[in-house]
Protein backbone atom coordinates (compact mmCIF):
# COMPACT_ATOMS: atom_id res chain seq x y z
CA UNK A 1 0.00 0.00 0.00
CA UNK A 2 2.76 2.53 0.62
CA UNK A 3 5.49 1.00 -1.84
CA UNK A 4 7.29 0.50 1.12
CA UNK A 5 8.14 -1.99 4.11
CA UNK A 6 6.44 -1.60 7.32
CA UNK A 7 9.55 -1.22 9.05
CA UNK A 8 10.57 1.45 6.39
CA UNK A 9 7.30 3.40 6.98
CA UNK A 10 7.99 3.72 10.96
CA UNK A 11 11.69 4.57 9.91
CA UNK A 12 10.23 7.71 7.54
CA UNK A 13 8.03 8.58 10.31
CA UNK A 14 10.28 8.79 12.68
CA UNK A 15 12.33 11.10 10.02
CA UNK A 16 9.79 13.56 9.23
CA UNK A 17 8.18 13.52 12.87
CA UNK A 18 10.41 16.68 14.06
CA UNK A 19 9.06 18.65 10.87
CA UNK A 20 5.37 17.89 11.64
CA UNK A 21 4.47 17.90 14.84
CA UNK A 22 2.04 19.90 16.02
CA UNK A 23 0.20 21.42 19.04
CA UNK A 24 -1.92 18.74 20.40
CA UNK A 25 -4.40 21.39 21.95
CA UNK A 26 -4.59 23.83 19.00
CA UNK A 27 -4.79 21.14 16.20
CA UNK A 28 -7.93 19.86 18.38
CA UNK A 29 -9.36 23.23 18.47
CA UNK A 30 -9.12 23.81 15.09
CA UNK A 31 -10.97 20.49 14.02
CA UNK A 32 -14.02 21.65 16.58
CA UNK A 33 -13.32 19.55 19.33
CA UNK A 34 -12.00 16.57 16.97
CA UNK A 35 -8.65 14.71 16.76
CA UNK A 36 -5.86 16.57 15.99
CA UNK A 37 -3.73 15.28 11.93
CA UNK A 38 -1.12 12.68 13.58
CA UNK A 39 2.08 12.64 11.67
CA UNK A 40 1.51 8.68 10.39
CA UNK A 41 -1.80 10.26 8.90
CA UNK A 42 -0.36 12.88 6.79
CA UNK A 43 2.60 10.27 5.77
CA UNK A 44 -0.25 8.08 4.80
CA UNK A 45 -2.21 10.19 2.44
CA UNK A 46 1.24 11.34 1.30
CA UNK A 47 2.42 7.70 0.33
CA UNK A 48 -0.93 6.65 -0.93
CA UNK A 49 -1.20 9.55 -3.49
CA UNK A 50 2.21 9.36 -4.71
CA UNK A 51 1.78 5.24 -5.04
CA UNK A 52 -1.20 6.63 -7.25
CA UNK A 53 -4.37 6.14 -5.65
CA UNK A 54 -7.29 8.32 -5.77
CA UNK A 55 -7.30 11.30 -3.25
CA UNK A 56 -11.58 10.50 -3.34
CA UNK A 57 -10.49 7.17 -1.94
CA UNK A 58 -7.74 7.82 0.35
CA UNK A 59 -9.50 10.96 1.72
CA UNK A 60 -12.89 8.87 2.53
CA UNK A 61 -10.45 6.06 3.90
CA UNK A 62 -8.74 8.05 6.02
CA UNK A 63 -11.78 10.07 7.03
CA UNK A 64 -10.89 13.62 6.18
CA UNK A 65 -12.38 16.29 4.35
CA UNK A 66 -11.08 17.77 0.72
CA UNK A 67 -8.88 20.86 2.05
CA UNK A 68 -7.50 18.28 4.68
CA UNK A 69 -6.80 16.30 2.54
CA UNK A 70 -4.40 18.47 0.28
CA UNK A 71 -3.18 20.24 3.42
CA UNK A 72 -1.86 17.01 4.51
CA UNK A 73 -0.49 16.22 1.40
CA UNK A 74 1.67 19.45 1.13
CA UNK A 75 2.86 19.57 4.70
CA UNK A 76 3.98 16.09 3.52
CA UNK A 77 5.78 16.42 0.67
CA UNK A 78 7.14 19.89 2.60
CA UNK A 79 9.08 17.62 4.91
CA UNK A 80 10.40 15.29 3.05
CA UNK A 81 11.89 18.64 0.93
CA UNK A 82 13.02 19.62 4.28
CA UNK A 83 14.56 17.08 5.95
CA UNK A 84 18.26 16.98 5.76
CA UNK A 85 18.65 13.18 6.12
CA UNK A 86 16.62 12.81 2.53
CA UNK A 87 18.76 15.08 0.73
CA UNK A 88 19.88 14.91 -3.04
CA UNK A 89 23.34 15.92 -2.87
CA UNK A 90 26.37 15.03 -5.59
CA UNK A 91 29.78 14.29 -4.92
CA UNK A 92 31.77 17.08 -4.84
CA UNK A 93 34.88 16.12 -2.06
CA UNK A 94 37.83 14.12 -4.11
CA UNK A 95 36.82 11.40 -1.30
CA UNK A 96 33.12 10.77 -2.68
CA UNK A 97 34.17 11.61 -6.38
CA UNK A 98 36.32 8.68 -6.10
CA UNK A 99 33.98 6.50 -4.37
CA UNK A 100 31.10 7.56 -7.26
CA UNK A 101 33.92 6.19 -9.51
CA UNK A 102 34.61 2.81 -8.25
CA UNK A 103 31.19 2.35 -7.77
CA UNK A 104 30.69 3.06 -11.91
CA UNK A 105 33.76 0.91 -12.66
CA UNK A 106 32.31 -1.98 -10.84
CA UNK A 107 29.07 -1.74 -13.46
CA UNK A 108 32.05 -1.80 -16.32
CA UNK A 109 32.69 -5.35 -17.90
CA UNK A 110 35.84 -5.84 -17.22
CA UNK A 111 36.41 -2.60 -14.96
CA UNK A 112 37.17 -0.40 -18.55
CA UNK A 113 36.25 2.70 -17.19
CA UNK A 114 36.94 4.13 -14.27
CA UNK A 115 36.15 7.88 -14.01
CA UNK A 116 32.75 8.12 -14.31
CA UNK A 117 30.79 9.70 -11.21
CA UNK A 118 26.88 10.19 -12.58
CA UNK A 119 24.71 9.35 -15.25
CA UNK A 120 22.77 11.89 -16.70
CA UNK A 121 19.30 12.03 -18.79
CA UNK A 122 15.86 13.94 -19.30
CA UNK A 123 12.46 13.02 -18.34
CA UNK A 124 9.11 13.85 -19.12
CA UNK A 125 7.04 14.68 -16.06
CA UNK A 126 3.49 14.24 -18.11
CA UNK A 127 0.97 17.56 -16.87
CA UNK A 128 -2.31 18.30 -17.02
CA UNK A 129 -2.66 21.34 -19.46
CA UNK A 130 -2.02 24.37 -18.01
CA UNK A 131 -4.31 27.32 -17.74
CA UNK A 132 -3.48 31.06 -18.42
CA UNK A 133 -3.12 31.80 -14.72
CA UNK A 134 -0.10 28.99 -14.56
CA UNK A 135 1.86 30.55 -17.36
CA UNK A 136 1.44 32.77 -20.30
CA UNK A 137 3.10 30.14 -22.86
CA UNK A 138 1.04 27.27 -22.65
CA UNK A 139 2.40 26.05 -25.73
CA UNK A 140 5.95 25.81 -24.63
CA UNK A 141 5.05 22.95 -22.14
CA UNK A 142 3.64 20.63 -25.33
CA UNK A 143 6.41 17.98 -26.06
CA UNK A 144 6.32 17.43 -29.80
CA UNK A 145 8.44 13.93 -29.57
CA UNK A 146 5.74 12.45 -27.05
CA UNK A 147 2.41 14.53 -27.96
CA UNK A 148 1.65 15.93 -24.02
CA UNK A 149 2.28 18.46 -22.27
CA UNK A 150 4.76 18.51 -19.22
CA UNK A 151 7.52 19.62 -17.05
CA UNK A 152 11.33 18.75 -18.51
CA UNK A 153 13.15 16.93 -15.70
CA UNK A 154 16.93 17.05 -15.37
CA UNK A 155 18.59 14.24 -13.46
CA UNK A 156 21.61 12.07 -12.37
CA UNK A 157 22.21 9.37 -10.74
CA UNK A 158 25.22 7.50 -9.37
CA UNK A 159 25.88 3.76 -9.49
CA UNK A 160 22.91 2.53 -7.58
CA UNK A 161 20.68 4.53 -9.58
CA UNK A 162 19.95 7.00 -6.34
CA UNK A 163 19.18 10.50 -7.95
CA UNK A 164 21.91 12.53 -7.19
CA UNK A 165 21.35 15.75 -9.19
CA UNK A 166 18.00 17.32 -9.86
CA UNK A 167 16.66 20.42 -11.98
CA UNK A 168 13.19 21.29 -13.10
CA UNK A 169 13.26 24.65 -14.69
CA UNK A 170 11.84 24.55 -18.36
CA UNK A 171 8.66 23.38 -19.75
CA UNK A 172 8.42 19.99 -21.86
CA UNK A 173 8.90 21.74 -25.04
CA UNK A 174 12.61 22.81 -24.02
CA UNK A 175 15.38 19.87 -25.61
CA UNK A 176 17.85 18.17 -22.77
CA UNK A 177 20.87 20.11 -23.99
CA UNK A 178 19.13 23.07 -23.53
CA UNK A 179 17.26 22.47 -20.59
CA UNK A 180 20.55 21.32 -18.72
CA UNK A 181 22.38 24.54 -20.14
CA UNK A 182 23.76 26.41 -16.94
CA UNK A 183 22.31 24.04 -14.32
CA UNK A 184 24.42 23.86 -11.39
CA UNK A 185 26.31 20.45 -12.71
CA UNK A 186 26.69 21.97 -15.70
CA UNK A 187 29.12 24.26 -14.24
CA UNK A 188 30.24 21.58 -11.71
CA UNK A 189 31.53 19.55 -14.50
CA UNK A 190 33.22 22.29 -16.71
CA UNK A 191 35.13 22.94 -12.95
CA UNK A 192 35.74 18.94 -12.07
CA UNK A 193 39.57 18.49 -12.17
CA UNK A 194 40.75 16.22 -15.10
CA UNK A 195 39.78 12.25 -14.64
CA UNK A 196 36.45 12.12 -14.02
CA UNK A 197 33.22 12.63 -16.15
CA UNK A 198 29.43 12.13 -16.53
CA UNK A 199 27.56 10.16 -19.52
CA UNK A 200 24.75 10.65 -21.36
CA UNK A 201 23.07 10.13 -24.69
CA UNK A 202 23.19 12.34 -27.62
CA UNK A 203 20.85 15.23 -26.51
CA UNK A 204 23.52 16.85 -24.72
CA UNK A 205 26.74 18.50 -25.56
CA UNK A 206 30.07 17.02 -26.21
CA UNK A 207 32.53 18.03 -23.77
CA UNK A 208 35.91 16.88 -21.78
CA UNK A 209 33.67 15.99 -18.79
CA UNK A 210 30.06 15.03 -20.44
CA UNK A 211 30.46 11.82 -22.54
CA UNK A 212 27.89 11.16 -25.22
CA UNK A 213 28.17 8.15 -27.61
CA UNK A 214 29.31 8.19 -31.34
CA UNK A 215 26.19 8.59 -33.02
CA UNK A 216 25.58 8.86 -37.43
CA UNK A 217 27.98 7.54 -39.89
CA UNK A 218 31.03 7.13 -36.68
CA UNK A 219 28.85 4.00 -35.39
CA UNK A 220 29.99 2.08 -38.70
CA UNK A 221 33.52 1.80 -37.46
CA UNK A 222 34.06 -1.03 -34.81
CA UNK A 223 36.33 0.39 -31.78
CA UNK A 224 33.45 3.16 -31.81
CA UNK A 225 30.68 0.80 -31.71
CA UNK A 226 32.51 -0.52 -28.48
CA UNK A 227 32.64 3.03 -26.89
CA UNK A 228 29.19 3.22 -26.96
CA UNK A 229 28.38 -0.22 -25.92
CA UNK A 230 30.82 0.22 -22.40
CA UNK A 231 29.21 3.77 -22.11
CA UNK A 232 25.86 2.60 -22.30
CA UNK A 233 26.06 0.12 -19.82
CA UNK A 234 26.57 2.88 -17.18
CA UNK A 235 24.50 5.61 -19.09
CA UNK A 236 21.23 2.98 -18.64
CA UNK A 237 21.73 3.57 -14.64
CA UNK A 238 19.71 6.70 -15.05
CA UNK A 239 16.92 5.35 -17.33
CA UNK A 240 16.56 2.35 -15.09
CA UNK A 241 16.31 4.87 -11.85
CA UNK A 242 13.93 7.00 -14.06
CA UNK A 243 12.03 3.85 -14.50
CA UNK A 244 11.90 2.39 -10.93
CA UNK A 245 10.92 5.84 -9.71
CA UNK A 246 7.43 5.81 -12.08
CA UNK A 247 6.90 2.23 -11.47
CA UNK A 248 6.80 2.82 -7.34
CA UNK A 249 5.39 6.11 -7.60
CA UNK A 250 2.51 5.46 -10.31
CA UNK A 251 1.35 9.31 -9.74
CA UNK A 252 3.40 9.87 -12.67
CA UNK A 253 1.50 7.02 -14.85
CA UNK A 254 -0.47 9.93 -16.00
CA UNK A 255 -0.50 13.62 -16.19
CA UNK A 256 -0.05 15.13 -12.76
CA UNK A 257 -3.59 17.37 -11.67
CA UNK A 258 -1.40 19.38 -9.20
CA UNK A 259 -0.92 23.32 -9.98
CA UNK A 260 1.86 24.12 -11.80
CA UNK A 261 3.49 25.51 -9.15
CA UNK A 262 3.59 22.32 -7.01
CA UNK A 263 4.87 19.52 -9.08
CA UNK A 264 8.82 20.60 -9.16
CA UNK A 265 8.14 19.90 -5.27
CA UNK A 266 6.35 16.63 -5.73
CA UNK A 267 8.87 15.36 -8.53
CA UNK A 268 11.68 16.09 -5.79
CA UNK A 269 9.73 14.54 -2.82
CA UNK A 270 9.30 11.55 -4.85
CA UNK A 271 13.08 10.98 -5.78
CA UNK A 272 13.60 11.58 -1.86
CA UNK A 273 11.34 9.10 -1.40
CA UNK A 274 12.84 6.84 -4.26
CA UNK A 275 16.87 7.03 -2.85
CA UNK A 276 15.33 6.25 0.76
CA UNK A 277 13.86 2.92 -0.37
CA UNK A 278 17.21 2.28 -1.95
CA UNK A 279 18.55 3.22 1.16
CA UNK A 280 16.52 0.89 3.34
CA UNK A 281 16.65 -2.07 0.70
CA UNK A 282 20.13 -2.57 0.05
CA UNK A 283 22.41 -3.96 2.39
CA UNK A 284 25.32 -2.42 0.54
CA UNK A 285 24.61 1.09 1.16
CA UNK A 286 27.49 1.77 3.55
CA UNK A 287 30.12 1.70 1.32
CA UNK A 288 33.75 0.84 3.34
CA UNK A 289 36.17 3.88 4.05
CA UNK A 290 38.83 4.02 1.16
CA UNK A 291 41.99 1.90 1.71
CA UNK A 292 45.30 3.83 2.05
CA UNK A 293 46.13 3.05 -1.70
CA UNK A 294 42.75 4.29 -3.21
CA UNK A 295 43.35 7.73 -1.34
CA UNK A 296 46.41 8.37 -3.86
CA UNK A 297 45.71 10.61 -6.53
CA UNK A 298 43.04 9.51 -8.71
CA UNK A 299 44.42 8.12 -12.05
CA UNK A 300 42.19 7.10 -15.05
CA UNK A 301 42.61 4.26 -17.14
CA UNK A 302 42.74 6.41 -20.47
CA UNK A 303 45.35 8.96 -19.12
CA UNK A 304 48.49 7.39 -20.76
CA UNK A 305 46.90 7.27 -24.48
CA UNK A 306 46.01 11.00 -24.51
CA UNK A 307 49.35 11.83 -26.32
CA UNK A 308 48.32 9.29 -29.03
CA UNK A 309 45.68 11.05 -29.97
CA UNK A 310 45.91 12.65 -33.49
CA UNK A 311 47.04 15.91 -33.64
CA UNK A 312 43.71 17.36 -35.37
CA UNK A 313 41.80 15.39 -32.80
CA UNK A 314 43.24 17.39 -29.60
CA UNK A 315 41.07 20.20 -29.16
CA UNK A 316 42.18 23.17 -26.73
CA UNK A 317 39.37 23.77 -25.06
CA UNK A 318 36.98 20.33 -25.28
CA UNK A 319 34.03 21.58 -23.45
CA UNK A 320 33.01 23.75 -26.52
CA UNK A 321 34.28 21.09 -29.49
CA UNK A 322 31.02 20.02 -31.29
CA UNK A 323 32.58 16.36 -32.54
CA UNK A 324 35.57 15.74 -30.56
CA UNK A 325 37.01 15.23 -27.07
CA UNK A 326 40.16 14.16 -26.13
CA UNK A 327 38.95 12.30 -23.53
CA UNK A 328 36.70 10.44 -25.50
CA UNK A 329 39.39 9.64 -28.56
CA UNK A 330 41.07 8.45 -25.32
CA UNK A 331 38.44 6.12 -23.67
CA UNK A 332 38.18 4.82 -27.66
CA UNK A 333 41.77 4.21 -28.32
CA UNK A 334 42.29 2.56 -24.68
CA UNK A 335 39.20 0.04 -25.23
CA UNK A 336 40.26 -0.74 -28.61
CA UNK A 337 44.30 -1.60 -27.42
CA UNK A 338 42.66 -4.12 -25.29
CA UNK A 339 41.44 -6.12 -28.08
CA UNK A 340 37.73 -5.19 -26.98
CA UNK A 341 34.74 -5.94 -28.76
CA UNK A 342 30.62 -5.91 -28.48
CA UNK A 343 29.92 -9.29 -26.70
CA UNK A 344 28.46 -11.81 -29.54
CA UNK A 345 24.99 -11.99 -27.36
CA UNK A 346 24.62 -8.15 -27.23
CA UNK A 347 24.87 -8.11 -30.85
CA UNK A 348 22.53 -10.66 -32.13
CA UNK A 349 20.04 -9.57 -29.47
CA UNK A 350 20.48 -5.99 -31.49
CA UNK A 351 20.26 -7.65 -34.83
CA UNK A 352 17.22 -9.42 -33.94
CA UNK A 353 15.73 -5.98 -31.93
Amino acid sequence: MYRMRHESFCELVHLLSPLLLVNIKQGCNRNRGGDHVYVELIVHVMLRYMAGGSFHDIRVTAGVATSTFFSCLHRGIKAVNSCPELAIKFPTLEKDLKLAALAFKAKSHGGMLNGCIAALDGWLCRIKVPSVHDTVNIGSYFSGHYQCHGLNVQAACDANCRFIFLSIRCPGGTGDSKAFYGTRLDTFLKSIQPGYYAVADNAYTLSATLLIPYSGSDKRYPHKDVFNFYTSQLRIKIEQAFGMMVNKWRVFKKPVELKLSTIPTLVECCMRLHNFCIHCNESEWHIPDLTPELLEEHMPLYEEYLDGIAPFLQTPVPQVSARHSNVREAITIQLAAHGLSRPCYNRKRNYLG
